[in-house]
């Protein structure tokens, strides 16, 4: 494309060159051939562009059956959610069983950690709690103590 660019630039520049000299304002063969290549290299140009435009890739849908997006949250009356999207469709939202004295104001947050999902949250008595869906199954609540004054935040680092 800057190729193009410049080869239009410097006919343009020879055209110009070419009208100054002729002081008499009469067009020459010579300009009359370079006005005419210049046209047919700019609708090259336009052609190509809306040809590249066309054939630009797009975004390939994900097709791997087993991915799957989750989103957690806490409900006004204190219980645990979440969807689960799988191919672009949600499902309804499901309910979890808080930790034993139920979940802080704090959001859940949610890590996948090889084939399992990690879900982490402050319950009521301020100590992290913890727990793993595997198989389709969500594991019992696991305290990891502590006194937190908010919400997790946890990260995972692979090999």
């Amino acid at each position: 494309m800057k190729a193009r660019q410049l080869v239009l630039g410097l006919l343009l520049l020879v055209l110009t060159a070419c009208s100054v000299a002729n002081a008499q304002g009469v067009i020459e063969p010579t300009q009359t051939a370079l006005a005419q290549e210049i046209h047919r290299l700019r609708e090259t140009q336009d052609a190509l562009t809306i040809q590249a435009t066309l054939t630009a890739p797009t975004a390939t849908p994900d097709t791997t059956p087993h991915t799957k997006v989750y989103v957690f949250v806490r409900g006004a009356d204190g219980l645990l959610y979440y969807k689960v999207q799988q191919h672009g469709v949600w499902t309804d939202w499901h309910s979890m069983q808080p930790p034993p004295g139920g979940a802080a104001t704090d959001n859940p947050v949610a890590v996948q950690n090889d084939l399992q999902i990690e879900l982490f949250v402050r319950g009521t008595d301020d100590a992290l709690w913890h727990t793993f869906l595997n198989g389709g199954s969500w594991s019992d609540w696991e305290s990891l103590g502590g006194k937190l004054t908010s919400g997790p935040g946890v990260v995972v680092v692979q090999p």
